[in-house]
């Protein structure tokens, strides 16, 4: 296990050692204090109230100036070559001072072996983050999706492109409600809405210039008939749609030239196909309720659902065909299984993009608080290559060369940890990052415990000021 510290580490160790000294000295001096008679005797007694105040100054300006009851919001990924990166957003807007300006972000990097090569302060209180990923090779860099803190007069959603040191090479304002922001064929595409309508926007990825706008344009997308939708791109460009109904779904196809080549007062176009799921599956005749869906590199669908207990993934061809549909219970008998996320390996090959991983909850009906993780491999026949029990994890990625990557929270919501998983199932390694915040605290409760016990070793006055004078240094 791999230990790092975030940006900041310096300033609060040396200010936690300033503490636990204050403190320790401060303890002295009011034993000595207490082992005196006549307190106007000697001067050293005068030292020990300057430490303890001292001790009580210190203790407020690390509570009002490092203050450790911010929220903290991470996003985290990983490029194709196997580089973490790591989004801490600290919002302090819900302080007594409600100043959004008292937030800051931070991007850590951590490379494939898990070391930790730098960690930047971005900004402060300019943004919350809506989406974030990372490329690597020649046109590497960190791309957000921001929104604006809450309150915040801006309403404007910012695309923002940073170089591996986390300069601003240029930021863009959006302006639609962007959902999803993706890399497509040498640009930047950003999925939105834009009242009713959904549409994609294409930016160039060296300037941020708007190279186009298209408009989305079928009666599966209309928001008053489906109660969810899915929308994905597949290798050619065209759209995956899949829309959820409340007895039904609807998987359909759209061509992108048709979209682009359309107006406003056109008919909307006929998708490339269609199809209609039903509720019960025929193959395991369960009524699955699908949650969600993700598309792998060959342009297969894979969708997650449950049914009780159980939970299921389905896969289906290019052409919307069910391919199998698989039952996953990684709990104990009798555990509720529910699919979180499925992530497919950064890869071109055929043999290592045809995997899928999966990341499952299982927790027992009448403790649904307490629940456990599995990170499971699915091979493209649905079979289970293997199966993990995990930590709590906040964000889930993969890499080119099949590897997995959990990103978790301990609890009180730090520090963050990184596993790496091989293809194979066995951990590689695991790294932590500890905030500044954490330093000082462990620094604040050595120190209050030196303090403590001082006083508790101190004995009882028992002799006069002349002989205390006589024993002290």
């Amino acid at each position: 296990m791999k230990l790092y510290f975030a940006s900041g580490t310096v300033f609060a160790i040396l200010i936690g050692i300033a503490f636990v000294l204050v403190s320790y000295l401060a303890a002295i001096g009011v034993n000595r204090i207490r082992r005196s008679n006549h307190y106007q005797k000697t001067r050293r007694p005068r030292l020990g109230n300057l430490l303890f105040t001292l001790f009580a100054l210190l203790y407020i300006l690390h509570t009002l100036l490092i203050p450790t009851d911010s929220l903290h919001q991470y996003d985290a990924c990983t490029d194709q070559y196997g580089n973490c990166y790591v989004f801490d957003y600290t919002d302090s807007s819900h302080r007594r001072s409600g100043d959004p300006s008292e937030s800051a972000a931070r991007i850590m990097k951590f490379d494939y072996s898990g070391k930790l090569q730098w960690n930047r302060l971005y900004s402060g209180g300019e943004f919350l983050p809506l989406s974030f990923f990372a490329i690597a090779g020649p046109k590497a860099g960190i791309y957000l999706c921001t929104l604006p803190p809450v309150g915040s007069p801006n309403n404007n959603v910012h695309l923002i492109r940073l170089d591996p040191e986390v300069q601003i090479l240029w930021e863009r304002v959006i302006e639609t409600n962007a959902f999803d922001t993706r890399f497509f064929q040498d640009h930047l595409r950003v999925m939105g809405t834009r009242a009713d309508q959904r549409l994609y926007q294409d930016y160039d990825i060296e300037t941020g210039q708007l190279l186009s706008s298209t408009a989305l344009s079928h009666e599966i997308l209309n928001p008053k008939r489906y109660t969810k939708l899915d929308l994905h791109i597949d290798s050619g460009g065209d759209f995956i749609v899949w829309a959820y109904y409340d007895r039904y779904s609807v998987i359909a196809k759209l061509s992108a030239a048709d979209q682009q080549s359309q107006s406003p007062d056109d008919q909307p176009s006929q998708p490339l196909w269609e199809h209609r799921i039903d509720k019960v599956d025929s193959a395991e005749n369960v009524e699955i309720i699908r949650t969600s869906t993700a598309l792998d590199q060959q342009d297969c669908l894979y969708s997650a659902g449950y049914y009780s207990i159980e939970a299921y993934l389905e896969k289906y061809s290019p052409e919307g065909t069910l391919l199998w549909t698989k039952e996953l219970t990684p709990g104990q008998r009798g555990d509720t299984n529910r699919i979180t996320d499925i992530r497919f390996i950064q890869s071109d090959s055929i043999d290592s993009a045809d995997s899928a991983y999966v990341v499952m909850e299982h927790y027992k009906a009448y403790q649904p608080e307490q629940k456990k993780y599995s990170l499971i491999k699915i091979a493209g026949d649905g079979s289970v290559v293997w199966s993990q029990l995990v930590e709590t994890p906040f964000e889930f990625d993969t890499d080119g060369a099949g590897n997995a990557y959990l990103f978790s929270l301990s609890p009180g919501r730090g520090p963050v940890s990184i596993v790496k998983y091989g293809p194979d199932g066995r951990q590689l390694w695991k790294a932590h990052s500890l905030r500044p915040d954490w330093i000082l605290w462990i620094f604040k409760l050595t120190g209050i415990a030196l303090f403590v016990w001082q006083l508790l070793r101190a004995k009882r006055p028992n002799r006069t000021a002349d002989e205390v004078e006589e024993v002290l240094p």
